[in-house]
């Protein structure tokens, strides 16, 4: 999940030496796509070096931002979020990366899919704004295990992204969350990473 408030460049920036691994990425890239370099409503594009980086908008979840911070009292939230001029719950985004390397289109998590009601699962309609399509994508990486980032992997009992070599890759086990009460995050279980290639059946299983 990415809050608005996250340094979301920092976690762009760390993914980058493993987008350029062979073990993640296929050797031969079949989606070679131009960089494009414009925006629009739901996606957000940077250079980072030689690559073009695609912030993708999954869509929104009010949260209760104020029972999910720990080690904090509640006054001070309450302050903290006046000088903000917020209130909870929280509207919060969640937003996906499209690496693009010039040769190779990298995405980096999938999304809620449709997990989190209709406020989420908007990333691939913001692909497409984007002028990119799903069979595109040349590789997958899940940051990690959390429904989130990883729902949109499956639509329906279908891969989303279908490229002959795709592979979603996942090199952490998923976090604990940090509160019982993350609507985000209520129920999440530790399961072993997804390996290439994708686990048609395991994802579906996740899903229901």
């Amino acid at each position: 999940m990415k809050l608005r408030t996250s340094p979301w460049r920092a976690t762009v920036a760390a993914v980058l030496t493993a987008v350029s691994g062979a073990a993640l990425v296929p050797t031969t890239a079949q989606a070679a796509a131009p960089l494009v370099k414009t925006q629009a409503p739901g996606y957000y594009r940077m250079m980072l070096g030689d690559f073009e980086v695609t912030t993708l908008s999954d869509g929104t979840l009010e949260l209760p931002l104020d029972k999910m911070l720990t080690n904090i009292k509640p006054a001070q939230v309450e302050k903290a979020f006046a000088r903000a001029f917020l209130e909870t719950p929280v509207e919060s985004s969640f937003n996906a990366f499209l690496i693009n390397t010039g040769s190779q289109l990298v995405l980096v998590d999938t999304g809620a899919g449709n997990l989190y009601g209709p406020t989420l699962g908007k990333l691939l309609t913001n692909l497409k704004a984007a002028g990119y399509q799903p069979e595109q994508i040349d590789a997958v990486l899940i940051t990690h295990l959390h429904p989130d980032h990883m729902g949109g992997l499956m639509t329906g009992d279908k891969r989303t992204f279908r490229h002959p070599r795709a592979r979603a890759t996942s090199s952490s086990r998923p976090t604990t969350p940090r509160s019982n009460n993350s609507a985000a995050h209520r129920g999440v279980k530790r399961e072993p990473p997804v390996r290439p290639p994708f686990h048609h059946q395991e994802v579906a299983r996740k899903k229901r």
